[in-house]
């Protein structure tokens, strides 16, 4: 029986990788596909490299095992020591009264190998040596924590059993003494079959957390230096907020090589400034505190610095244009309204009647305990203003209570027609769930039941004839949530579920705030310019439909399409296509039926042949052979083709006769029986209307589907 190693790697630069790995080890390549490469050597040891981005499409770049164990045996590492360079180090440790040595490789993709041998991990005393190294790596915040391997026996029969080498998370805060391997290496490895653990689910490091990289550096801040408006980056040192400038910001970055799984990861919507946050935020997360030494020590002036400073207003504060952008202001009470001012010229940027405030609270600065945040909520939107401290935020809340005293007004109770967000590249859209903020850091773990509700409620608000105010500070609370929405954890049926009903969700929310689009080019505007921002990323409602919904599925026939419809990117994207989703999304036109369900994964199928029945009502099948359907199958007639030849009217006629009415599919049962030679059959395309209204919600399930 002979003992072989075998590693996986995840890699995000598949082919640079495997090159690397070929030529500094000396491995063939045994297998070679474009989502991965296997590569074997003359010392047993296998190497399987996966693509990242095809393996690992809902996993955070945070949650990559990057720090490998390959065993093999001394002479391979004696020879890679043998030319150090800048992606190879080696060092010399003393067991059992000898010396052995470690090799560790850096990949071009950030990928760490470290080359162990064989006899190392046979004892007790050499796992234990091997554990202090990785909890050394732990400890200095390398590029990863948890070291995964998998070392299987091969005998002339086939592949024994595989077991996971890793270094338990629950172990490592105690003594090294204490940790133990999960899977073992030899013959009698079978008592580790219970300890196996799944690398592509293994949990990120503290270290590692998005969470609290967006708490090392959780905004940006402009502010005037005389009359000239300048910004800068908020970075915690030790507990307190420093203001640090764009340039040295972008200097570390240019110093560190940031993986491109972590570049990639970040919307090319962001703008400049909000990218450059989070890979601030990443880096000083991350890197070794060493490295960016230089960095850390310079001298910086304080966020309490800023505020602290006179001015000739009395309350000077920063207010949020969103959860990480704040801007150097102004504030008083009027008689009736809050008024926020521009620090230098004293004009009014923001003005908010005393009348609307619903709701008035005390929040801490996540990053900083001394700071303090008074969130003042109405209907449409949140008013966020940082404190100095909260002596000062006390006094101005004093001041607002004493106004509200003396009003008698109540909140109006309308939807607002969107904001323009300094987060994103979004100079021509309308952002309509950003009014809303939250400075707590949060991540949305249950996004599906979240849209779900603010669908019955945007419902709701929609068939009142006096909104409640309350009603619209719910629904504008709720789906500002999604801004944090983790979608990676949806399945593919719950993601297609969590998009149809956010579709429509914004369909009626654009519509109650900004009306109806009322001609054919101001449809196309419309759908561009209406957007969300949802899981880190933002789209329109023609990228939700056509680079989501639709991602797998043929781009329209219309020849107009190719110059309006965007080509944007979303890794929160559907992987599978369905044709019944053109027949799912209703954007309201009156060539689409007046009713739309809330999707729910366990129904989903069901749900989807009852919307592809109803919208299919309309079509008509003659004895002559001529069969009329809605535009939508003209304009997608690809997605009706069982191969990647455009559907003919036969194939298209044949798969969408199962959803069509009684009487039609009667008439093609009698086509049949007269021998009828579809190959001849006509199809007519119905008029499409730009015209729109809000589509209605079936409510109880027995109803949706009883008018089918």
């Amino acid at each position: 029986m002979g003992r072989y190693s075998l590693v996986t790697l995840t890699s995000s630069a598949l082919k640079a990788d495997a090159l690397f790995l070929q030529k500094t080890l000396q491995l063939e390549v045994e297998d070679e596909s474009a989502s991965t490469i296997t590569l074997v050597g003359e010392n047993n040891e296998i190497i399987m490299l996966r693509r990242e981005d095809q393996y690992l499409p809902q996993r955070s770049p945070h949650q990559r095992t990057n720090l490998t164990v390959l065993v093999t045996n001394d002479k391979t590492i004696q020879n890679i020591t043998g030319f150090v360079r800048d992606s190879v180090s080696s060092e010399e440790v003393s067991f059992d009264d000898d010396v052995v040595s470690l090799c560790r490789l850096r990949l071009p993709s950030s990928i760490q190998l470290i080359l162990a041998p064989m006899g190392l991990l046979d004892s007790k005393n050499g796992r234990k040596l091997l554990a202090s190294r990785l909890y050394s790596d732990r400890l200095e915040k390398r590029q990863e924590s948890v070291m995964t391997g998998n070392s299987i026996d091969l005998d002339n029969e086939g592949i024994g059993d595989l077991y996971d080498l890793q270094l338990e998370d629950d172990k490592i805060v105690g003594s090294v003494d204490e940790c133990d391997w999960i899977g073992a290496i030899g013959k009698d490895c079978t008592s580790f079959e219970n300890g196996i653990t799944d690398e592509q689910n293994a949990e990120p490091s503290a270290e590692s957390s998005p969470l609290a990289a967006i708490e090392v550096v959780p905004a940006w801040v402009d502010f005037h230096d005389g009359k000239v408006m300048k910004r800068k980056i908020l970075v915690s040192d030790g507990g307190c907020l420093k203001l640090a400038s764009l340039q040295d910001c972008q200097s570390l970055l240019r110093q560190i090589q940031i993986p491109t799984s972590m570049k990639k990861s970040l919307s090319s919507r962001l703008s400049n400034t909000e990218r450059l946050r989070l890979l601030l935020g990443w880096v000083l997360t991350n890197i070794d505190k060493a490295l960016i030494s230089p960095f850390l020590n310079v001298k910086r002036r304080s966020i309490h610095h800023l505020l602290s400073e006179s001015i000739n207003l009395k309350f000077h504060i920063l207010r949020a244009l969103h959860e990480s952008h704040w801007i150097e202001e102004c504030a008083e009470v009027s008689t009736n309204a809050i008024l926020i001012r521009n620090t230098s010229t004293s004009h009014v940027t923001c003005k908010l009647s005393i009348s609307q405030i619903l709701l008035i609270n005390d929040v801490v600065y996540p990053s900083d305990d001394a700071l303090a945040i008074l969130q003042i909520e109405t209907p449409a939107r949140t008013l966020a203003l940082l404190f100095e401290n909260e002596n000062k935020r006390k006094d101005f809340r004093d001041a607002i209570s004493m106004k509200q005293i003396t009003s008698s007004n109540a909140p109006l109770a309308t939807l607002p027609n969107g904001i323009l967000s300094t987060k994103w590249k979004c100079d021509q859209r309308k952002l309509l769930n950003c009014g809303k903020l939250s400075m707590t850091a949060i991540t949305v773990q249950d996004p599906g039941t979240i849209v779900a509700a603010c669908l019955q409620l945007i419902n709701k608000i929609r068939i009142e004839e006096q909104s409640d105010p309350l009603d619209i500070h719910s629904f504008l609370t709720s789906i500002a949530l999604l801004k944090r929405a983790d979608i990676s954890i949806l399945t593919e049926n719950s993601r297609l579920s969590f998009f149809l009903n956010l579709y429509h969700t914004m369909i009626m929310h654009a519509f109650l705030a900004l009306g109806y689009p009322s001609t054919g080019f101001k449809f196309f505007s419309f759908f561009n310019k209406v957007s969300y921002e949802v899981g880190g990323d933002m789209f329109s409602l023609t990228e939700l439909e056509h680079c989501i919904l639709r991602a797998k599925m043929a781009a329209p026939s219309v020849f107009l399409s190719r110059f309006i419809l965007p080509s944007s990117t979303y890794d929160m994207a559907l992987t599978k296509a369905d044709f019944r989703i053109n027949f799912a999304l209703n954007c309201g036109s009156l060539s689409n039926p007046t009713h739309i369900f809330i999707y729910c994964p366990e129904n989903l199928d069901e749900q989807l042949n009852a919307a592809t029945r109803m919208f299919l009502q309309k079509a008509s099948v003659t004895m002559g052979g001529v069969v009329e359907l809605p535009k939508i199958c003209q304009w997608f007639r690809n997605d009706f083709s069982s191969s990647a030849v455009i559907a003919s009217n036969k194939e298209l006629v044949l798969m969408l006769e199962p959803y069509l009415r009684q009487e039609d599919t009667d008439t093609i049962s009698l086509l049949r029986k007269r021998n009828f030679s579809f190959d001849t059959m006509e199809v007519r395309f119905l008029q499409y209307s730009y015209k729109c209204t809000s589509p209605q919600l079936w409510h109880a399930a027995s109803e949706q589907f009883s008018i089918l």
